[in-house]
C-alpha cells in the first residue's frame, strides 16, 4: 500500500485478509525525531553517551541483582522440596504404624514450611535493602559530574541557559581566564551552572560572565570577590550594584591591582589613590618630625 490508513481499491474493499498472509508493508519515510539536547561540540556530544551507558547500565544492574536474588530463593525453595521428598520417601521404607508415620509427615511438612518461609523472608528483607537505580535527568547528571570536577559538564549547564541581563550586585568584563577559583573548592552548583562559594562570611556566586555577591557580605569576602573578578576579566572589570556596594568596592579597589571600565568611578578611585599617597607622606613627615624632637 501507498500509506497508511489509505482506503483500499474497490476488488479489495469487504475482503478480511489474515496478516499472516501479508508479505510486508512500506511505508513512506518521514521526519524522525529523536529526545535528546542539542549538541554544541563533541565533548558534549561523549558527555551525553557516557550519561546514556551509565543511566542503562545502572537499570542492567538493577535487574540482575532481582534475578539473581530470585534465583537464589527458587533454588532454596527447590532444595527444601527435594530433601522433603526424599525424607518422605525413607519414611515409606520403614516399617511402622501409620500413626508413627503421620506423626514423622507432619515434622516434615512442619520443617518444609519453616525452610520456605526462611527462604521467602531472606529475599523479602535482601529486597528491601536493594534500592533501585537513581534515574537522574540530563541537567540533575550534569550538576553531579560538575561537582566532581567535571569542566566539561559545567560548560555544558552554561551552554543551557539563555542569555540574561547583569543585575545585582556584581562583577563583570571581558574574559580573559577561563581557569577554575580556588583549586575548584567550591561549594555547591546550580542547574543553571552557577557555582557558588562560601568565603570569610560572604556567599559569592559565580557563573563564568559575571560574579555576584547578595546581600551579607563582609570586606574579606568582597575583596576575595574582587581578586576572582581580577583573575577572570583581567585588571579592566565593570561594577554595579547598590551605592553602599559600590562604595566599600571603591574603597577596597585602593589596595587592589585593576581598573574600572567606567570613567568615573576610575576618577573618583584614582582621587582616593592620591588623597591616601598624600595622607600616607604627610603622616611619615610627621613621624620623622616627631623622631628629630626626641
Amino acid at each position: 500500500i501507498g500509506k497508511v490508513g489509505q482506503k483500499p481499491p474497490k476488488h479489495r474493499q469487504y475482503q478480511f485478509i489474515l496478516l499472516n498472509d501479508i508479505e510486508g508493508i512500506y511505508l513512506e519515510e518521514g521526519v524522525s525525531y529523536i529526545q535528546r539536547p542539542l549538541q554544541t561540540s563533541l565533548e558534549h556530544e561523549f558527555l551525553y553517551i557516557r550519561y546514556k551507558k551509565e543511566q542503562c547500565k545502572a537499570e542492567q544492574d538493577f535487574k540482575y541483582d532481582l534475578l539473581k536474588m530470585s534465583a537464589q530463593r527458587n533454588q532454596s525453595i527447590a532444595k527444601a522440596v527435594k530433601n522433603a521428598k526424599f525424607k518422605r520417601a525413607a519414611v515409606k521404607l520403614f516399617k511402622n504404624s501409620s500413626a508413627n508415620k503421620r506423626l514423622v509427615y507432619a515434622l516434615i511438612q512442619r520443617q518444609l514450611k519453616a525452610e520456605l518461609t526462611k527462604a521467602n523472608q531472606e529475599y523479602r528483607d535482601t529486597r528491601k535493602s536493594l534500592s533501585p537505580p537513581e534515574h537522574l535527568a540530563w541537567l540533575d547528571w550534569l550538576v553531579k559530574e560538575a561537582n566532581n570536577k567535571n569542566h566539561d559538564a559545567l560548560d555544558t549547564l552554561r551552554r543551557h541557559q539563555p542569555e540574561k541581563n547583569t543585575t545585582g550586585n556584581c562583577f563583570s568584563g571581558v574574559i580573559q581566564n577561563k581557569a577554575p577559583f580556588l583549586n575548584d573548592q567550591w561549594d555547591s552548583i546550580t542547574r543553571q551552572g552557577t557555582v557558588i562559594y562560601h568565603r570569610h562570611d560572604t556567599s559569592i556566586r559565580e557563573d563564568a560572565k559575571t560574579i555576584y555577591l547578595p546581600h551579607g557580605w563582609t570586606t574579606e569576602g568582597l575583596k576575595e570577590a574582587m581578586h576572582m573578578a581580577v583573575q577572570r576579566f583581567g585588571e579592566k572589570i565593570s561594577v554595579q550594584g547598590e551605592p553602599d556596594f559600590i562604595s566599600q568596592v571603591l574603597e577596597t579597589s585602593l589596595d587592589i591591582k585593576l581598573t574600572f571600565a567606567d570613567k568615573k568611578l576610575e576618577q573618583e578611585r584614582q582621587k582616593r589613590i592620591q588623597a591616601k599617597l598624600l595622607e600616607t607622606k604627610n603622616a611619615q613627615r610627621i613621624s620623622r618630625r616627631n623622631a628629630r624632637r626626641r
